[in-house]
């Protein structure tokens, strides 16, 4: 029986999570595949879209491929164009094909897929994936595959003892870690510029001039009160808070907090292309706020794939740890002049795990 191509529903479930647990060898408690987590990631409502977002391939004995769209709207000077970020892509490793034609149908009516991290397996097939995206009786599409700029994961220590000994195993390396710990959580110290303040505030609260806005060649992803309210209701997030930063009383930048288990996130700020002493600021009270409304996380973390932000907030104290490429498979040509994507933790899975 030939393969069946088509939108999963929640009765799904089962066959999803049995296939990510053979495919990516997850243990049973593991948060991809919590009940909750996935019923608001693949079929709650989305304030981006209202087409289904989790694919499968179903064969005679059961679900042989699946993929995710983590939806994102792009914003360019030229229009807004649909997107999305591609998670949970598996396959049933004995079904040749199964994983490139369910990642084909993830593809339709979208100007741009986005691949940040991911599987050698992901790495391999997005740059050969524009070769097969045409459909049966059409031409193919025209499609290329690029590179357009990092994502850097930063974070710091909120208590350096405790994170040393919780967030790793005990052994010879522990004072070490102790020491550095201490070090980065003290210097450089953590304040604010004379004149530079911060609020909490509710979504509807956050001037709308904050959100993040194109330029000529960079695009960005469109924010929305309704979107952050829609991660505000994810299970795998606890205690959203958002904050607007001022200077001499006026705002200047927002930013948008959430916990996951002992450690807080940058879920999101704006606006885009922040001048050097606001984005050293906002890096600095979004630790400030971080130890002040969450008293029990152990550590803060934020995402960034602006350079320029990148730096000031390591002037604020922040640490780098790694960064990952952001690989766009680009399918809808007026995305061709886009040379760089500004991204946050809110455009990826990431955020969540």
């Amino acid at each position: 029986m030939a393969a069946h191509a088509r939108i999963s529903s929640p009765e799904d479930r089962e066959g999803i999570t049995a296939l990510m647990r053979s495919a990516l060898g997850l243990d049973e408690d593991a948060v991809a595949i919590q009940a909750a987590f996935q019923r608001w990631k693949y079929w709650d409502a989305h304030p981006l879209t209202t087409a289904g977002r989790s694919y499968v391939l179903e064969g005679s004995h059961g679900i042989v491929a699946h993929g995710c769209r983590w939806p994102m709207q792009i914003l360019t000077t030229g229009g807004v164009y649909d997107a999305f970020h591609l998670i949970d892509w598996v396959a049933d490793s004995s079904r040749a094909g199964a994983g490139l034609q369910v990642l084909r149908d993830t593809c339709e009516d979208s100007a741009a897929l986005f691949s940040i991290g991911g599987s050698p397996t992901t790495r391999r097939i997005l740059p050969a994936l524009g070769d097969h995206l045409g459909r049966r009786g059409e031409p193919e599409r025209a499609t290329s595959y690029r590179v357009a700029g990092h994502v850097y994961f930063l974070s710091r220590p909120l208590k350096p003892l405790v994170a040393a000994t919780q967030e790793a195993p005990l052994d010879w390396k522990t004072p070490m870690r102790m020491i550095r710990n201490a070090y980065r959580a003290e210097l450089p110290t953590l304040r604010l510029d004379a004149g530079f303040a911060f609020t909490q505030v509710t979504l509807k609260e956050i001037p709308e001039r904050l959100w993040p806005r194109p330029s000529a060649d960079v695009a960005v992803t469109a924010r929305t009160v309704g979107l952050l309210e829609h991660f505000a209701h994810c299970p795998a997030l606890e205690q959203p808070m958002s904050f607007v930063l001022t200077r001499q009383g006026v705002p200047v930048a927002y930013f948008y907090l959430v916990g996951i288990g002992r450690q807080v996130r940058l879920a999101d700020y704006g606006p885009a292309s922040l001048d050097e002493v606001v984005a050293q600021n906002l890096g600095a009270a979004t630790q400030l706020a971080a130890k002040k409304h969450y008293p029990d996380a152990l550590r803060i973390s934020a995402v960034t794939s602006e350079d320029a932000v990148r730096t000031d907030w390591l002037r604020s104290g922040f640490r780098e740890g790694y960064r990952e490429e952001i690989r766009a498979l680009v399918v809808n040509p007026a995305l061709e002049g886009v040379s760089r994507y500004r991204l946050t933790y809110l455009d990826c899975d990431a955020l969540c795990l």
